[in-house]
């Protein structure tokens, strides 16, 4: 008794074994392609935070998949600060400190920013000037 149907032999139908599975491996390749951490303006935005008092700045907040994460310290010029590559959305509380802050003043300050999920940029600005 044969395991096949006739006209089909077992190197013919590991070819079509073969050509099925590499049609998938194909196509989750390409659903792997396109997808990333976070399409540009959707699920969330990359922060630029305006500072005049503090030398380096921390942002913690949820990120395009809905953890709670928070950026390393960051070094804070007079203008802007910008996070590239860490996507938010929500409200965000961003920590300043101040390293020769003058005497009687906190070297410490917070401020919260409401980030949009979706915009058409990828960058959104957290005007925080006035408190960091």
């Amino acid at each position: 008794m044969r395991a096949f149907k006739s006209g089909t032999t077992s190197t013919g139908l590991r070819r079509k074994v073969a050509s099925i599975a590499a049609a998938f491996a194909m196509a989750g390749t390409g659903l792997a392609a396109s997808a990333s951490p976070a399409a540009a303006g959707s699920l969330g935005q990359q922060l630029a935070v305006g500072t005049t008092y503090s030398d380096m700045i921390y942002v913690c907040g949820f990120n395009q998949n809905g953890e709670n994460v928070c950026t390393p310290w960051t070094d804070s010029p007079e203008t802007w600060t910008y996070f590239s590559g860490w996507w938010f959305h929500g409200r965000v509380k961003i920590t300043g400190y101040r390293n020769d802050a003058p005497a009687g003043e906190s070297p410490w300050r917070t401020a919260t920013c409401d980030v949009p999920e979706t915009q058409t940029s990828n960058w959104f600005p957290c005007y925080t000037s006035s408190q960091l």
